[in-house]
């Protein structure tokens, strides 16, 4: 059953995360940072104590959709479309026992998301969408409520929880065009305290990323710092030509 649940809440955490504008500060030497992942669904549902081997497709269904409802309300539809989604794609022999794979979940998802993301209710989308924008810096409600209502412009609630328009061209020139539309709503300020928190965990970095900063603002606006529109090529370039030396050395081996 833990697959079960961390199916259903998979497929809910990654359409209320959204687009989240705030990307992981590149390291030195590396592109960018790994987005955050949605936290696990937790265990299979507690109490399902069914005997073993046995048919417990209804069982399961309960607790698939008990995990998926945690998405937020409304999402009962969604749950049920995507419980029969995984049904016929994984068949009810191993649905009703052991339940789908990390393999059958990673490779269902995209039908999963085209056949049931109509059924995504806007308003759990969108506290997710704001959850990952805001983090925690209250100071970014603005420039997040903007940019949510930019992108409904252009994208359903349902195609802003669909990991394929997420990362598709359509999607990209949308977002430049939402972070010009709504740079003014975010203060350098905390572009440059988010970035420099980020980039200065290791404290041996700070003079490496002082400089970094500098050249950034440079290269872009505030607003496309914090939403990752930038040359990441460029970037890389200069910061190892302009800030390099101020990285520490490499510890002897």
């Amino acid at each position: 059953m833990r697959y079960l649940l961390a199916a259903s809440a998979a497929l809910v955490l990654a359409a209320a995360c959204g687009p989240g504008p705030t990307p992981e500060t590149p390291k030195p030497g590396d592109d960018a940072g790994a987005p955050a992942q949605p936290p696990p669904a937790g265990d299979a549902g507690a109490g399902s104590t069914a005997a073993a081997g046995g048919d417990r497709l209804e069982e399961n269904h309960k607790a698939f959709l008990q995990g998926c409802s945690r998405g937020g309300e409304g999402t009962g539809p969604f749950c049920e479309c995507a419980w029969n989604e995984m049904r016929t794609i994984v068949g009810d022999a191993k649905m009703a026992t052991e339940g789908p794979s990390e393999k059958d979940l990673v490779e269902s998802h995209p039908r999963v998301m085209a056949a049931c993301k109509g059924k995504m209710p806007e308003s759990a989308v969108k506290q997710g969408f704001m959850q990952g924008c805001i983090g925690d810096r209250p100071e970014m409600n603005a420039y997040c409520e903007c940019s949510w209502t930019e992108f409904r412009k252009d994208f359903s609630a349902g195609d802003l929880g669909d990991e394929a328009i997420i990362q598709s061209e359509k999607f990209d020139k949308a977002r430049a065009a939402v972070t010009k539309t709504c740079g003014s709503k975010i203060s350098e300020k905390v572009v440059k305290e988010g970035f420099l928190k980020a980039c200065t965990r290791d404290s041996s970095f700070e003079k490496f990323c002082g400089c970094a900063w500098n050249e950034l603002k440079k290269m872009a606006t505030p607003a496309e710092i914090e939403a990752g529109i930038i040359d990441k090529n460029k970037v890389t370039t200069t910061l190892e030509k302009q800030c390099g030396k101020l990285k520490p050395a490499a510890p002897a081996k």
